[in-house]
Parts: structure tokens; sequence; C-alpha cells
């Protein structure tokens, strides 16, 4: 039973006499909101409201003992309301005998009590309203109740009597209570027990048929639709017949103690102030044929049934039938259990599968068809909602698309942290798959820069140094950042954080090749700097031989080969073939790199097994620039590469027979007699050093021998020959 105390409202109030037996109750007064002027008892009611506003107690009699209903409100005011509000005690005292409702609400939603609090300065009328049965905690649409609008107001005299009143509420609910908790309100509280559960016993038959109906639902989406009828049915009725055996144990208790007479708070006071107890003690007794539904004849006769029936055999009697009934309880709640049980086994048992179903119905309802396409399109779209009822109903999460992809690499390919969270933590094993472009999700991520995918990925487990065996590109995250020709703010971030968290910058693919080559590669000098700061070997060289100073020099890349200078790269490191940085450079055209290279100390005179070395590259591209450059280091002049077939040319024939002549004149005979051949000779200024020069032969055999003859390197390319001069003292004699 509960131990609450009833609102003010629900008190024992006492309520007013009515002298006229035939007055109608308060709780069935009835009325129309707005009066029908039209009936000839509607007629009187302008007289009515008159007599109400001018205090005439004789007027309002008479009226309403000709039948005026005084529960009819004009503009959402009753009498009631009105006499309330301007003080009219007598005739709210008339209204209220002959039936108002005194809890009738205006427009406003005020009621008498309101009107009064708000009206009046003085607690007559409160008092008797509140003596009515008003409800004192009424609001109004304003949320305000008549104490609070009285306080607004300043009425002190109407506060004091409305908290009194309430007060005595208070005590008169407490101690009503209180006296249901004794042995004396005991049956006044199984009374109120048995009226409030008076639906409850009228609808024991509804469990039955809910458990049923439900039970064959679940176990028709797990397959076993009768035996979960069965079960749902049986559990419905020990259900039903355990309310049924409650409503008859209460019943039979009431029986037992027969009518309750009429008590309330005030009753009890009186009694107990007068030393009387509250309650007659009644003695068990045998059924009678009242019991029965019989009438009895007399007294006597009645006398006579008792007689009969000996008291010690009906306690007999009666301790045997309470004692069945117990074992009856007994067993209908050891079946009641059984049933449970195994209904609950069974719903364990299939749980999953339920779930499943039960959300994969949910997409279907949606439009979205349940098969593992669907769901990689939803993580696709970014759609949470759906990817989350694909999850619960039980999407295999391995699935991938045309491109090997599973939805968690989609998933960090999009960008959602979410889903990819997610699917992280029920399938953790996939944090390393690699789709058919040999990327994982963390690599996608970090070559997109997506440094929020990153972090999540590594907090959820995957691997920064885990290197796809089969990639001769990137195979690692790091390697991933590093090896994008859009590099951005981002990917330097996601590179950092990959370095805290333990990434390898040795770390090597397939090919042997390293992060240090990646970042080489795009030219990212900064980059190569965070790479040094963590440990990058700077002469270290992957499967083929390659190393980064070679990369470099390949690309064109003056910082970085400074910066790998500093960092204390070989500058006589060369492939097995014995191809050096700077002969890429010379050959790639790259002037800055070789001029970088050449002042970082390139060993100028190297040469590959074939016996080329940078001059030769520069001489064969006739790049004249680099030419100057190298032989300005030291380059040897005799690497220099003259085209067999213009050593053949058989041109047209000249003969020289110079004394004192300048290497200008004789240089100008040439390129006129080499002219007739299509051929260009150029060559710049010379010294005014006059020497003799005899020979005799074709213009290309006599150039190549002054040439020899006077430290004149010769650079042709396709129909031009460029005469370039040197200087045999600056020639390096290099150990390589």
């Amino acid at each position: 039973m509960e131990n609450k105390t009833p609102g003010p409202s629900k008190g024992y109030q006492k309520q007013i006499k009515k002298d006229d037996p035939k007055a109608r109750p308060l709780s069935k007064a009835k009325g129309s909101p707005h009066p029908d002027y039209s009936s000839p008892a509607a007629k009187k009611w302008p007289l009515f409201i008159e007599a109400v506003e001018s205090g005439n107690v004789d007027v309002v009699n008479k009226l309403i003992e000709e039948g005026l209903n005084i529960n009819v409100s004009r503009d959402g005011t009753t009498p009631l309301m009105l006499a309330a509000s301007q003080g009219r005690v007598e005739i709210a005292e008339a209204i209220i005998q002959a039936g108002a409702n005194v809890n009738a609400r205006s427009d406003a939603g005020w009621t008498a009590l309101h009107k009064a609090a708000s009206d009046q300065s003085k607690g007559d009328v409160i008092d008797l309203l509140m003596q009515s049965g008003v409800d004192i905690e009424a609001r109004n649409k304003a949320g305000k109740t008549a104490l609070q609008l009285a306080e607004e107001k300043g009425h002190r005299d109407i506060v004091r009597v409305m908290k009194a009143h309430l007060q005595r509420l208070r005590v008169d609910a407490q101690e009503w209570e209180t006296f249901l908790a004794t042995p004396e309100g005991r049956p006044y509280q199984q009374k109120r027990r048995y009226d409030s559960m008076a639906l409850l016993f009228k609808l024991w038959w509804l469990p039955p048929l809910v458990l049923a109906g439900a039970s064959i639902l679940l176990g028709y989406l797990v397959g076993v639709a009768v035996l979960a009828g069965i079960i749902g049915l049986a559990s419905g009725l020990l259900f039903g017949l355990s309310i049924l055996f409650m409503e008859k144990k209460l019943r039979n208790y009431l029986d037992d103690i027969g009518p309750l007479p009429y008590l309330d708070v005030h009753i009890i006071r009186e009694k107990r102030k007068a030393g009387e107890p509250i309650l007659l003690e009644k003695t068990s007794r045998p059924p009678s044929s009242e019991d029965t539904g019989e009438q009895s004849v007399d007294t006597a006769s009645a006398d006579q049934a008792v007689d009969r029936v000996p008291m010690e055999q009906w306690r007999a009697e009666r301790a045997s039938s309470l004692k069945k009934r117990m074992h009856l309880t007994i067993v209908l709640y050891a079946v009641v259990a059984l049933v449970a049980v195994l209904l609950i086994g069974a719903i364990i048992i299939k749980r999953t599968s339920l779930t499943q179903w039960y959300f994969a119905t949910r997409l279907e309802r949606s439009g979205i068809r349940f098969s593992s396409q669907e769901f990689l399109n939803e993580v696709s779209k970014n759609n949470e909602k759906a990817v989350d009822l694909f999850v619960k109903a039980g999407v295999g999460l391995d699935a991938m698309n045309e491109k090997g992809q599973t939805a968690l690499m989609l998933a960090a390919e999009k960008g959602n942290v979410k889903i990819l969270r997610t699917l992280a933590k029920l399938n953790a094993p996939s944090l390393n798959h690699a789709d058919k472009g040999g990327n994982t999700a963390l690599m996608t991520a970090a070559r997109q820069g997506q440094e929020n995918i990153v972090k999540a990925l590594v907090e959820s487990g995957a691997d920064v140094n885990y290197m796809v065996p089969s990639n001769d590109g990137a195979a690692s995250a790091l390697q991933a950042a590093l090896d994008t020709a859009d590099f951005k703010e981002e990917h330097m971030r996601v590179i950092q954080f990959l370095l805290q968290k333990g990434a390898d910058v040795k770390g090597r693919n397939k090919a042997g090749q390293f992060p240090l080559q990646f970042a080489v590669d795009h030219g990212n000098t900064e980059i190569a700097k965070v790479l040094f700061e963590h440990g990058a070997d700077v002469n270290d060289a992957d499967l083929k031989g390659g190393f980064a100073l070679l990369t470099a020099a390949c690309n064109g890349y003056p910082r970085l080969i400074s910066l790998l200078a500093e960092q204390g790269a070989n500058m006589k490191m060369a492939l097995p073939d014995g191809q050096t940085p700077l002969m890429c450079a010379v050959k790639s055209g790259h002037t800055d790199t070789v001029r970088a290279l050449l002042e970082k100390g390139a060993p100028v005179n190297a040469k590959t097994s074939s016996g080329v070395s940078a001059l030769t590259e520069a001489t064969r591209s006739g790049a004249l620039e680099v030419i100057k450059l190298l032989l300005a280091q030291g380059a040897d002049p005799g690497n220099g590469y003259v085209p067999d077939s213009f050593l053949r040319l058989n041109g047209r024939t000249m003969a020289f027979n110079a004394k004192k002549v300048t290497i200008s004149v004789m240089l100008e005979r040439i390129a006129k007699t080499a002219s007739q051949d299509g051929y260009v000779v150029k060559f710049g200024s010379f010294s005014k050093q006059k020497m003799t020069f005899t020979a005799k032969g074709p213009w290309n055999k006599v150039l190549h021998e002054l040439s020899m003859k006077n430290h004149l390197l010769l650079v042709v390319k396709e129909r031009e020959v460029l005469v370039v001069p040197y200087d045999p003292a600056a020639i390096k004699h290099e150990a390589i």
C-alpha cells in the first residue's frame, strides 16, 4: 500500500447539509455553458443574475425553488463565481445548497475560489467554499492557484484562512493514512485496494489474449509459433487466474467482515475522544443463509443453523479450504515460473536472429534492400542511420566492392569518423586489409591528408607500420602520406602524428624503397628535415641501389641537394653500374642541380662501367652551359663525346699552310668550308696568339686535328659544331 499523504483537495471536508433532500448532488450538477433564453425557465435567468448582484437572497431562493438551473454560465462566469467575487456569503450558500458545481471553471480556468481570493479581502466566502469541497489546488490557465492570487493581491486574511485550511487537510489526510495502517483500519485499507483494482479484476481475461498473440508473433519470427503460442496462452491464463484469485481473496475478506460503516477522520476523533471503539468487533461465524443468497426466516432459524454446524467443524472446514487454496496457488506459481523460464530461454537462444530480422525489416521499410552491396553503397553515402541498421541486422562486414574495398575502407575514404569507429570496433582484423590497388584504410586516409580519420584508425588498432607485401610503390601509411604530389599542411600533420605513434622512417616496401626516397622524389625539403629528425639515413639505398641524393639530382632539386649534403650524403655514391647523381643531373638537363652538386664536391670525372662521364652526357646533349661548368670544375675533355658519324664524314677538302695565324682565323676558314656541307661551326673569342698550322683533308678532320693540338673541345649537335676552349691545367685526376 502506498504511504502517500493525499493533497489538500482530497482531504475530509465538512459538507454543508442541504435543507432540501431532493437537491442535486454536486458531482452530478450539470448545466449549459451559455443560457438558452427561449425556454420559460431561462427567461428568469436575468432576474436571477440581478438578484445575485444586488444581494437579494429571497429572490435567489425563490427562483431556485422554481427550478432554475444555477450551473448555467454567462461569458464563462457562473452565479457562484459572481456571488463569491462580491462576497455574498448567504447567496453563495444558497447556490451551493441548490447543487452548484463548486469546481466549475470559467473560460480563463478560474473557479469560484479564484474569484473570491482575487476580489475579496476577507475570508468568509473562502471558508464557505473550502467547507463545500472546492479544489483548493486548482490552477487557472496562467498556472496560478487561488492562494497565489490572494498573496499577489495582499489579502492577508484570505491567505491565513487558506493556509490554515490546507494545514488541516494535510493533518486529516496523514491521520487517515495512519489509521489505515492500524488493525482497526485494515478493513478500510483492503476495501480501498479492492476498489482501486476493480477494473483489473473485470479484465482478468485480457492477459491470456495479449500474451498468446504476442507469443505467436515472436514464435513466428524464430520458427516456433505453435509452441510459443501455447506457452503464451498458458502464461496468460495463469496470470488471469492469479488476478481472479486475488479478487476472490479480497472479496472473501471483505465479506467476512460485512458492510463497513461510513467513517472519516472526524468520526474517528469523536469516537476516540468518547473512548468508544472505532469498529464493533465481529465474531467469526459460519456462512449464513444470507451469504448464500437466501433470506432468513427469523433470528431463531439462524440460531438453529448455527447449532447444526458446530463452530469447531466450521473452522476445520475453513482451514482445509485455505490449505487447498494455498496448494493450488503454489502449483500455479510453479507452472508460471516454469513456463516463463522456457519462454525466456527460447528468446535468449534465438535473440540474435530475432534482432537481426527486426532491423532488416526496418531497412526494407525505409526502401533499402538488405544486401552487402547496398550496405557498401550506404557507407559511401555517409548514411549513418542506414549503416547502423545494417550492422544491427547482421550484414557481413567483410563484404567488398569491385575495387576490393570493405565498408571500413569506404568510411575512411569518405571521412566519416562515426561509421569508421563503429566498423573498426566490430571488425578489427579488417583494419589492415588492402584493396586491389594495394591500399589499406590507413594508407588511404594518410594519402588524402585526413588527420581525424588517421587518428581514429590508429586509436582503433590500425598498425602504423603495416607494409602491404605486394606493393612496389607506397606500402605503408607513412609512405602513402609522403607519396602525394598535392602535398598540403594536412599531410604534414598526418606525417607528424604517424611518427609520434612510432612509424618506421626506415621501413621498406617490396622494392626496398624507404620514406626518405618518397619525400625526395616529390622534392619536399621540409618533410625530409622531419624524417632526418626521426632518424632517417641519408645514405640508405633500395634494392636497385637507388638513394636519396641520386633521386634529388635526377629530379632537379638543388635545395634538397644542399640539405642532403648537410646531413652527410656521400657525394661519391653511385649506382652499381657507376652512374652518379652528377651524371643523372646532367643527362636530365638540370643546370642548377649540376651547379649545386659541383659546389658540394661531386666527382666531376667519375665514369660508369661503360666509360661514360658527366662531360660525356653533356657533350651528347650539347648543353653548352653545363659543359662550361664541368670544364671549369676540372672535367677531362678527353671524356667528351664526338659522334662517329662526324668523324667519318667525308667533308669538303681544304688545305692549311698557315704561318703566324690566330686560331680564330683558322676557325673562320673551317666554318666557311663546313657551311658548303650544311654545317655551322660556332666559336667564341680566343687569344690573339699566332701559331703555325699545316693540314690538308676534309674540313671535319682538319677541325678535329686542330682541336686536339690546341686544347679545344668539339661539341657536335646534329649539323652544329661548337668549339669550346679549356685549360689543361684545370683537369682533375680524382680517385673514385
